[in-house]
């Protein structure tokens, strides 16, 4: 009997030693596992990873992105599958190719039938929206504005960081304690850099461009030409590049002190933990290299290589350099990985944990795009080499990356067993089998038209 009781009272006190030190963890951990998950995705039109302190830039545009990256993970290798923003975010947001999606141009939408991103989150459970002031240039995702996609289509022309990160900060309040998706995409970066002054004055005549640099303004014809300042980017006939690049600079770090205040309200919600940031760009953006001024057209690493940021409490975080190639076209599979999702079709691209966590190499391999009404090019890039293959003119370069990473010489005739390879694997992919998406060409509003226009892409 003495026995039986010696038992019982170990096992009462074990299970009260279990439930006190369950209470502790819980208390601790601020109930960790069941939180819940929160997606943050953050795309800035036409950033270049150059430009930000981060990733090596002489100014100081970016202290409050430098400072997630230095706690985060930061890919110094992360490209763009397609150079305009119509190609490359429907990209993003279906982890499927360009030419798998057929879409190209302004005009073209995806079906609404066809499940995006959020709208695949959305059927899980997870409350989803869209806040941008590029209305015309996500017309794309027209008919994704649906209940099945987004609780929240908020698009307008205000091209002001500030509107989209108090409606952000809103929005994050109102459904921190649900599951959600939310993707902001900034525009200020983007032509015509409407900023204050306030914010690039101090990059005038700093020192590190050449202040004589001038070239001329192209007419409203013209709009994106060669070698000369475009037309919607022009003003008071000023045609000194370094002013404008002061002013795209000037952008960056406008943007940079909104996503400041922003982390800083994700922090004070106590979301930090279990919300990831991502923060990258939908393509880079062309400055003089290969005479394209203030256009981000073709696929040359100006334009291809974007920024790439992760951070998620404490399972993506320490501050780690990721050197291995990644795409855009992986971000959707890295969420849903996160999410413990899997979507009703096969996607083109892969989730980077592995990667992050050294469980497998990212992929030998990949491809971007450009097309629009004059030509169609496409890339293949690996970490070293790059073939380029401009379709509509049936002819080839060849760059080395590591010794040659601004693109100034082709080398197809010079490494012909490289460049043969390159071509056979580019072949390859391009007639791949893939899904038939059908998307749907429309008449396009006038107030979209309207839009176009003064961004120079429409006559």
């Amino acid at each position: 009997m003495n026995r039986v009781k010696k038992i019982i009272s170990i096992v009462i006190v074990s299970v009260a030693l279990f439930l006190f030190i369950l209470y502790v963890f819980l208390k601790i951990n601020k109930h960790e596992w069941i939180r819940k998950k929160h997606f943050i995705l953050i795309t800035i039109d036409a950033l270049r990873p150059d430009h930000l302190g981060c990733y090596g830039y002489y100014r100081d545009t970016s202290p409050n992105i430098d400072s997630l990256a230095k706690t985060g993970l930061r890919f110094t290798q992360a490209i763009s599958q397609g150079t305009l923003t119509w190609i490359s975010l429907p990209s993003l947001m279906t982890s499927l190719y360009p030419s798998t999606l057929g879409i190209y141009y302004e005009d073209q939408i995806l079906p609404i039938s066809f499940q995006i991103l959020p709208g695949i989150l959305k059927k899980h459970g997870y409350k989803t929206c869209l806040i941008t002031p590029h209305n015309a240039l996500l017309h794309t995702f027209k008919h994704q504005n649906n209940p099945s996609a987004f609780d929240i289509f908020d698009v307008s022309y205000t091209n002001d960081a500030i509107h989209i990160t108090q409606k952000a900060m809103a929005w994050i309040a109102q459904h921190k304690d649900e599951n959600f998706f939310l993707w902001l995409h900034y525009f200020d970066t983007h032509v015509p850099y409407p900023v204050k002054s306030i914010y690039y004055k101090k990059y005038l005549n700093d020192g590190f461009y050449n202040n004589d640099y001038s070239i001329p303004i192209a007419t409203l014809e013209e709009g994106y030409s060669d070698d000369k300042i475009p037309a919607p980017l022009a003003e008071n006939n000023i045609n000194n590049v370094s002013y404008y690049i002061a002013k795209y600079d000037g952008a960056i770090r406008f943007v940079d002190e909104q996503i400041g205040i922003l982390l800083e309200k994700i922090e004070s919600l106590g979301l930090s933990q279990n919300t990831l940031i991502i923060i990258s760009a939908d393509h880079g953006e062309g400055l003089g290299e290969h005479n394209h001024y203030f256009s981000h057209g073709g696929v040359n690493e100006e334009v291809i290589k974007v920024p790439l940021i992760m951070k998620y409490g404490k399972f993506l975080s320490c501050g780690k350099i990721i050197s291995q190639q990644v795409g855009l076209i992986d971000i959707m599979p890295t969420i849903l990985s996160l999410a413990k999702i899997k979507p009703n079709f096969k996607m083109e691209g892969q989730s980077i944990l592995p990667v992050i966590f050294g469980k497998k190499d990212s992929r030998e391999y990949i491809f971007s795009e450009f097309c629009d009404k004059a030509v169609c090019i496409h890339s293949i890039r690996s970490n070293e080499w790059k073939l380029i293959h401009n379709i509509t003119k049936d002819n080839y370069l060849l760059y080395n990356l590591k010794n040659d990473p601004l693109e100034h010489l082709d080398l197809q005739n010079k490494e012909r067993l490289i460049f043969n390879d390159l071509k056979v694997k580019l072949k390859s992919w391009t007639n791949r089998p893939r899904l038939k998406i059908n998307p749907q060409t429309v008449d396009l509003d006038e107030s979209v038209k309207n839009r176009l226009r003064s961004l120079g892409y429409v006559d």
